[in-house]
């Protein structure tokens, strides 16, 4: 009777032996698996958050350049108005020079 039992616990032991391993090749794919999706969600995050910073520090740049153009505008506009004050003053010089010669 006890090498019945033995026997019995044995091949119990190898069918459950073989159930592990059968299932086994399974979970380890799936893990695989799901190891692989996590690292593809991390590369994804990264990309964006590096997509994100780029454009941040582009739109940096393109407030800078669009504020010196302004700026630029301005200053060209403020010359135009001194040359034009000047033109003003010297035309009416030459007005009152003509004036007093005549």
């Amino acid at each position: 009777m006890n090498d019945a039992l033995i026997i019995l616990s044995i091949i119990g032991l190898l069918f459950s032996a073989m159930y592990v391993y059968s299932y086994s090749s399974e979970y380890l794919a799936e893990r695989k698996l799901r190891a692989i999706e996590k690292r593809q969600l991390q590369k994804e995050v990264q990309i964006n958050e590096q997509h994100a910073l780029k454009e941040k520090i582009i739109s940096e740049k393109y407030e800078k350049l669009q504020q010196r153009s302004n700026e630029i505008k301005a200053e060209f506009e403020r010359l135009s108005q001194f040359r034009q004050n000047v033109f003003q003053k010297h035309s009416l010089k030459n007005k009152n020079n003509n004036v007093n010669i005549a």
